[in-house]
């Protein structure tokens, strides 16, 4: 670990950074992912509202933020104590290789079990062997696959979910507008 390095909850402050290491995760993923100072600010205010589901981190080495780490807390039926996500783990290019993603990751690991998880997860672009291998590394291993699918523009219509006509007692009228598959056209 590189001396003078701590890890400590985000702050608005460190917005600009934490959106430049984005900015550094977006490249490195090839993507062209735009980010909006007003739009990165709204979303850190909403999730620091809700800090039993949302907690972001950052690592500073000699006052400088060089890593982010955002942790999603969530319940299901199957796992009653809860998942840990980690949503973002990111160390800047040039600080990468000396410690500060392990201390980030650890950090994550103690977090959900101080809250009494089940279990932590990450997602990985299956592209992206070196952060596969990092969280191999460091004692995570492949338990299932994640399907995603990316919306480019909100939706514009809601599709009702509709069962198959074919078998009648699986029919069910459509009572529950609530229930739909939304689908950008």
């Amino acid at each position: 670990m590189e001396a003078n390095m701590r890890i400590r909850k985000m702050i608005e402050a460190d917005l600009p950074r934490v959106a430049s290491l984005l900015e550094e995760l977006s490249t490195a993923l090839g993507e062209d992912h735009l980010l909006d100072e007003n739009d990165l600010r709204r979303h850190f205010v909403n999730m620091s509202a809700q800090d039993e589901t949302y907690e972001n981190y950052v690592c500073e080495h000699e006052d400088e933020v060089i890593g982010f780490l955002s942790l999603l807390f969530y319940r299901s039926l199957y796992h009653r104590n809860g998942t840990a996500l980690i949503n973002e783990l990111i160390v800047s290019e040039e600080h990468r290789g000396k410690h500060a993603g392990a201390c980030l990751l650890q950090y994550a690991v103690n977090r959900a079990r101080e809250r009494g998880m089940d279990e932590i997860e990450v997602g990985v672009m299956q592209e992206n062997e070196g952060a596969r291998r990092f969280y191999r590394r460091h004692g995570l291993s492949t338990e299932y696959l994640l399907l995603g699918m990316e919306f480019d523009t909100p939706p514009e219509e809601t599709v009702p979910c509709e069962l198959p006509a074919e078998n009648p007692s699986q029919d069910v009228p459509d009572e529950n507008p609530q229930f739909a598959i939304r689908r950008t056209l």
